[in-house]
């Protein structure tokens, strides 16, 4: 009896099995990436892509850069929810900044997406040139409770690289406004290169942008922004051990548009995490600098990474933005 139970039930699940969703094979996976080819989120977009390659799945990719985001997030919000268009989401643009930089740009609300996943956690670095004095975090902290530097230059990325200079500077308790010089660069490499130059005092930039110039002794690695020291720099120190409490790190992850069937969600968000947690998609994240632990997987850790930024970040932004205005 036990036997022919048991043999009905393993029946019922090959059938419940057999009808789940999938992808159809005959027709491309389009995954919308707002970023160039060879950025953290391209890196980690190509990977989950050639896990479905792997599993029979064609896939695509879509370039679409521009507004921070927004216009790629646009297009996936108003593409057909039969899951085969995905978004690569670049959370700081596209989740937590749109309206502070682009007002009236996103046709979309941000937690109507269906969220999948978290792809990856992206720390920024600190660094230096290498005259600097103050090339530690404690130094910094010193110096800047002594009132030296009397004036600094401190470059960042858009967007996203300007709330970490912000944050940073909020927990340092650096309170000389006016002697900051704040300088914005297109993207993370330029602002390395000027520090390297020594035009430029210190930057915060997302890595690995600016390894190559730390492995050749150009720039001084002060410290991290995430939690953890990082595999490949396992000597640079992270800043939350100065400044206690402290972690900023940029979010990639993916998600569907708005009004996609659960089941479609609940393929990928299945296929993704368990990829995700093997040793192959772990060495592409040590290898790009990038983070990610089995508990910051799925959907929930996602809406809740993206919400405890967008509380760190706006109000942070906006006195910036106030500041600005009055210079």
């Amino acid at each position: 009896m036990n036997k022919i139970l048991a043999t009905l039930l393993l029946s019922l699940s090959l059938i419940s099995n057999s009808h789940a969703w999938q992808p159809d094979k005959n027709k491309p996976i389009k995954l919308v990436m707002a970023t160039t080819p060879g950025s953290s989120s391209d890196v980690v977009t190509r990977a989950i892509g050639k896990s479905l390659n792997d599993s029979g799945f064609q896939v695509s990719y879509e370039y679409k850069t521009g507004v921070g985001g927004i216009l790629a997030a646009n297009d996936v919000h108003e593409s057909t929810k039969d899951g085969h268009t995905l978004l690569s989401v670049l959370a700081t643009g596209m989740f937590v900044t749109p309206d502070l930089y682009y007002p009236g740009a996103r046709k979309y609300e941000w937690d109507k997406f269906e969220l999948v996943s978290m792809l990856s956690k992206n720390p920024s670095i600190l660094i230096g040139k290498i005259s600097v004095e103050a090339d530690t975090v404690p130094k910094m902290l010193s110096s800047f409770r002594s009132n030296k530097p009397e004036r600094f230059s401190i470059g960042h990325g858009p967007g996203g690289g300007l709330a970490q200079v912000e944050n940073f500077l909020v927990a340092s308790k650096y309170s000389k406004e006016k002697d900051i010089v704040r300088i914005p660069y297109k993207g993370p490499t330029e602002a390395s290169i000027d520090v390297a130059a020594g035009s430029t005092d210190y930057a915060i930039v997302v890595m690995p942008s600016p390894y190559s110039l730390i492995e050749a002794n150009k720039v001084k690695a002060i410290a991290v922004t995430s939690p953890k020291r990082l595999a490949k720099l396992p000597n640079v120190p992270t800043v939350s051990e100065t400044i206690k409490g402290f972690s900023l790190t940029g979010i990639n992850g993916v998600a569907l548009p708005e009004g996609t069937n659960k089941e479609i969600v609940e393929f990928y968000i299945k296929h993704f995490t368990n990829y995700m947690k093997g040793k192959e998609y772990q060495t592409i994240l040590d290898n790009s600098f990038l983070t990610l632990d089995n508990d910051e997987m799925g959907p929930n850790a996602f809406r809740n990474a993206v919400k405890e930024t967008i509380q760190d970040t706006l109000p942070v932004l906006a006195k910036a933005a106030d500041n600005q205005k009055k210079k």
